[in-house]
């Protein structure tokens, strides 16, 4: 399986709230318990992973680095759009120049 498409089935799961989670292979008596194998007193459920695990600290702080870097990229982008003036453009404008000098 290729980098895309790993990452897609992973989103996809992630959607639809099937990523394998020891609360949800709990569910089908896969493992043992739904608590976290790190914190033991949680439920190992996507928020408690994505938000709460000790074990997900750094991934987790390097993530919401990059979504900060990545709204600091939109918001300059959207600064520097501001200054482009709209031209306005009807149907077919372009075509009427070349018929005119044809």
């Amino acid at each position: 399986m290729n980098k895309t498409r790993n990452g897609d089935v992973l989103l996809s799961k992630f959607l639809t709230n099937m990523l394998p989670t020891n609360k949800l292979l709990h569910r089908f008596n896969i493992v043992s318990s739904p608590n976290c194998d790190f914190c033991v007193h949680a439920e190992e459920t996507i928020s408690h992973i994505l938000f709460h695990c000790p074990r997900y600290r750094d991934p987790r702080l390097q993530l919401l680095k990059e979504i900060q870097n990545l709204n600091l990229r939109l918001l300059l982008l959207n600064c520097l759009l501001r200054y482009i003036p709209p031209k306005p453009v009807t149907f077919g404008q372009e075509c009427q120049g070349q018929a005119e000098s044809a």
